[in-house]
């Protein structure tokens, strides 16, 4: 694939990613106050935080894209290696006692991010476009988000804003030995304490509509030789398929209804996206090989 083809998929993969819905932001937790050891405790070589927000607090269904801690001091550049977990829970905190998450609800957790916290300011927010994007589809419930460090700072170390509940809404673990001389690593089962301070969480997102939902979950496509069938259980307003180049290979509009075959498409043995637009503008992709 040459450099323009590239250009065009690109191009048509971020479009295809576009719904009527804008990006957005929230705050979660107002809080002043700052320490070394939320999200990550830095004076260690290796940590982890759980901490629980509710979905009173974030208030609508939403598909977090990235997400940010507020810095309040550090002089050090050096950046903050962290793994981010998140998952959808009914807890609202995390009690009085130690625990540990176990293997079975760490199952539930969904890997979003695995890299760099940026940490090339004195101050402000330290944010970081999310590796798997995360649907939060029930604000009855709370978003957990579980940060695992394995960066330890011996001087000048970052401070990041957080606010203190009396409901103990985080959880914590280090390896025990301060100075970065710890080998100790965080697993499922290693023990972390109930904490006052819960970090300031920064989240963007995209506002989801249960109608988006209903019908990603039952769109299907299934493909013969010579056919691609589309179904679902809303109105189709119009189907665009792509090549993998970005060309544009077959356009329909205003089909109107909930079942479209596409026939005798010159396509043969190759990856093609499918962009389908239902009657209430929301836009869904799909990767099919044809």
């Amino acid at each position: 694939m040459n450099s323009l083809q590239k250009t065009s998929l690109s191009i048509f993969l971020f479009l295809c990613s576009l719904t009527i819905n804008a990006q957005n932001s929230i705050t979660l937790g107002t809080g002043n106050s700052s320490g070394t050891s939320y999200p990550i405790a830095s004076y260690y070589n290796s940590s982890a935080t759980e901490s629980i927000y509710l979905g009173s607090e974030i208030g609508n269904s939403i598909k977090i894209t990235q997400i940010g801690y507020e810095k309040a001091s550090g002089n050090s550049t050096l950046e903050l290696q962290i793994t981010v977990y998140m998952k959808t829970t009914t807890k609202t905190n995390h009690g009085s006692n130690n625990y540990t998450v176990g293997a079975t609800d760490f199952s539930e957790y969904t890997l979003v991010y695995e890299g760099p916290l940026p940490n090339n300011a004195t101050t402000g927010w330290m944010e970081v476009p999310l590796d798997t994007p995360f649907e939060f589809t029930d604000p009855a419930k709370n978003l957990s988000v579980l940060v695992i460090g394995s960066t330890c700072i011996m001087s000048g170390r970052p401070q990041f804003r957080y606010t203190s509940l009396s409901s103990r809404m985080n959880g914590a673990f280090d390896d025990g030995i301060i100075g970065c001389d710890g080998t100790a690593s965080w697993d499922e089962n290693a023990t972390l304490k109930p904490r006052l301070e819960r970090p300031n969480l920064k989240l963007t997102f995209e506002t989801l509509k249960n109608e988006e939902f209903q019908f990603q979950n039952t769109v299907t496509v299934t493909t013969t030789q010579e056919q691609i069938n589309i179904q679902s259980n809303g109105t189709i307003q119009s189907i665009s398929v792509y090549d993998l180049s970005g060309r544009l290979i077959y356009d329909k509009s205003f089909i109107s209804t909930a079942q479209h075959v596409i026939n005798r498409l010159t396509a043969a043995k190759q990856i093609l996206f499918l962009r389908i637009v239902t009657k209430n503008d929301t836009i869904i992709t799909k990767k099919i090989l044809f």
